[in-house]
């Protein structure tokens, strides 16, 4: 029993006081992430955080992709905002007058022109440009705007569950366009968003997000105290004036006792909490990558909408009369009417599980597409997938295991003379087979860039933060942490369940 209970003191002890520091932090970035739209407007100087995050040669896909209106104006944009430029990309400006001005609402994903109006989609919007952007207001709850399209004399809306379609006439109303579900269709979700659901809370919607808040305090409590319990005995022993001090021993005392009753009463829920989170970032993402499970019912996946959450690009193909679509799915298409089926392409191209970036027609039947897995050119006709970054045939489908490939696309841009121009979501822009020159980046970006609080939050979650000092290895971080909790989650549980017991059995009877 000794022997048990020593074992069980040294897995809690060291280990626990280890990732204690990691869990801090952790939790706070945890709470944080869970309310977006409450420090949306709240950013950071990028000058505060590791150099690896600062604006250079548009890194960070600060610029996604370019759009030319009909007036021959052009347009970067990306997650900076929206800069005008020339055709030849040589000099940028501001071009957000009536965007919101923090950092995560600029984030611009589309630009579209229809009968002379410009449209830009963001991530908090659609915005229509007359003398400054004004929003729209659309018919859904859902502001992610991930796409836009004018075809067929018509405007059309893509956010992550919905197809918009503009009503015909003077005033901004808008239609959702009802997808019919794939053939075969059953309400499944990737087991990747259902963990990501349960450990945020976000599958019993608000009172779950708050809960996992509530757990996340509790984390931070108890990582906290337990610093304080080992290290404030050692600071009374060498220090004199710690020796004799009450508030001392009170907080040492006290520290123990919130320390243990909290982890006794919540230990099963943060360990649910970090288990599921070990599992959101590789290398235990990657198996789970393409796995799929049975919505759970009640939850705000449990839509009637098939598409719910699914769909991240779409483009118009005139020549086959078609609309594709980029889902978390896999790629399909139908008919640009809308009334036929939404048919799952049996060649699908490499994206990376992170989504996709780029999304182009070459020619009819022949497309473009990026995602941080490289750059791809994909003829589903001829069951054709090429990879244009190692010149050489790639497997089909490939790359939804790995979310990083050798180049992670950014964006894609072509200028004036044909010189096309890649974003490297590290590296920045780069130059494909030419020596064609691209602008430098703004003053305001490259010497006084933002990073929003949310953006912040996810770095430090994602473990990302640690890779300006371990390099690569960062990537170990989160399912370590994870493992290490558990480990102390459940040692600890064991260690106050025996001495609880104990002094059970020492009581008299009444």
């Amino acid at each position: 029993m000794k022997k048990r209970k020593g074992i069980a003191r040294k897995l809690h002890k060291w280990p626990g006081l280890i990732v204690a520091f990691f869990l801090l932090f952790f939790s706070v970035s945890g709470v944080f992430l869970n309310h977006r739209n409450l420090i949306s407007n709240t950013d950071i100087p990028r000058k505060w955080i590791p150099s690896s995050y600062n604006f250079d040669n548009w890194n960070l896909a600060t610029a996604r992709a370019s759009f030319t209106s009909s007036g021959g104006q052009t347009f970067l944009y990306g997650n900076s905002g929206i800069w005008k430029t020339d055709s030849l990309f040589s000099h940028f400006s501001d071009f957000t007058k009536g965007l919101p001005q923090s950092a995560d609402r600029l984030k611009t994903y589309a630009m579209e022109e229809y009968k002379g109006v410009m449209y830009a989609g963001t991530h908090y919007g659609l915005y229509a440009f007359n003398d400054g952007w004004q929003k729209i207001k659309l018919p859904v709850d859902e502001q992610r705007i991930v796409d836009l399209k004018a075809m067929k004399n018509t405007l059309y809306v893509l956010t992550r569950s919905h197809v918009l379609r503009r009503i015909p006439g003077m005033q901004e109303l808008y239609e959702v366009v009802e997808l019919p579900a794939p053939e075969g269709y059953k309400k499944e979700l990737s087991l990747f968003k259902t963990l990501w659901d349960v450990h945020s809370g976000e599958f019993l919607g608000l009172p779950g997000r708050l809960f996992v808040d509530l757990m996340g305090i509790v984390t931070f409590i108890l990582s906290l105290t337990g610093i304080i319990f080992f290290l404030n005995p050692r600071f009374r022993k060498k220090i004199k004036s710690y020796r004799n001090n009450n508030f001392s021993k009170k907080l040492t005392r006290y520290s123990l006792h919130y320390h243990n009753w909290l982890g006794n009463y919540t230990f099963v829920f943060i360990g649910i909490i970090a288990l599921t989170g070990m599992f959101l970032r590789p290398p235990l993402l990657i198996p789970i990558a393409n796995t799929t499970v049975p919505v759970i019912p009640y939850t705000h996946y449990d839509s009637p909408n098939p598409w719910f959450d699914m769909l991240r690009a779409m483009l118009h193909d005139e020549g086959k009369g078609e609309v594709l679509f980029s889902t978390t799915e896999g790629m399909y298409r139908i008919d640009d009417s809308f009334t036929g089926e939404m048919e799952k392409f049996t060649t699908q191209p490499v994206v990376s599980v992170m989504g996709i970036t780029v999304f182009e027609k070459l020619a009819s039947g022949d497309y473009l597409v990026g995602s941080f897995s490289g750059l791809h050119r994909w003829m589903p006709a001829r069951h054709y997938v090429y990879d244009l970054i190692n010149q050489q045939p790639a497997g089909r489908g490939r790359g939804i295991g790995n979310p990083f490939g050798g180049t992670a696309v950014a964006g894609f841009v072509v200028d004036a003379n044909g010189n096309p121009f890649l974003f490297d979501y590290d590296r920045g822009v780069g130059a494909m087979g030419h020596n064609a020159r691209f602008g430098e980046m703004p003053e305001e970006l490259s010497k006084n860039g933002r990073i929003s609080l949310w953006n912040t939050s996810l770095e430090v979650h994602t473990g990302r933060i640690y890779s300006a000092i371990l390099g690569s290895f960062y990537i170990l971080i989160v399912p370590i942490t994870g493992l290490v909790t558990l480990m102390v989650l459940i040692s600890g549980y064991i260690i106050y369940q025996k001495r609880y017991k104990r002094k059970n059995l020492k009581k008299p009877d009444k």
